[in-house]
């Protein structure tokens, strides 16, 4: 079976309504002392580009849905070749997402754990291959 390929603008989780179970609406977080959503728990797909060229990659912050939609960002052709390692793609998340930034004020930020990549299924995701088959992935 050949799978479908999917413009830089078009989605397959989109299209799959992946997403349905997974995000949540602003208005069901009422405490207005806190943040909206599930802090730190990222919903994105990736996928490649109809020519190939590169993957795309969209992501719902904090599992909120959004109005405006997903963040849509193209990780670089260089990240994509074959012989890329799965820590070259970490850091492209990193960048994106702004993982290294503090999330807070409390002390030993060095003890921080480092973030993990997961299918919907929670399948901890160790290669760019099998992000590319679960297509809808988790950043936590």
């Amino acid at each position: 079976a050949h799978a479908r390929s999917f413009s830089e603008a078009e989605s397959p989780c989109e299209h799959a309504r992946l997403y349905d179970a997974w995000l949540s609406d602003p208005e069901v977080f009422i405490r207005t002392d806190q943040p909206k959503g599930l802090q730190g728990l990222h919903v994105g797909c990736l996928w490649h580009s109809a020519k190939g060229s590169s993957l795309q990659f969209e992501t719902y912050r904090d599992a909120l849905r959004s109005a405006n939609g997903p963040d849509h960002y193209v990780v670089p052709f260089r990240t994509v070749h074959a012989n890329s390692s799965w820590s070259e793609f970490r850091t492209v998340l990193a960048e994106v997402l702004d993982l290294n930034r503090p999330t807070n004020t409390w002390a030993h930020q060095e003890l921080k754990q480092v973030f993990g990549v997961f299918a919907a299924h929670g399948q901890r995701l160790r290669s760019i291959a099998e992000a590319l088959e679960a297509s809808l992935i988790f950043v936590i």
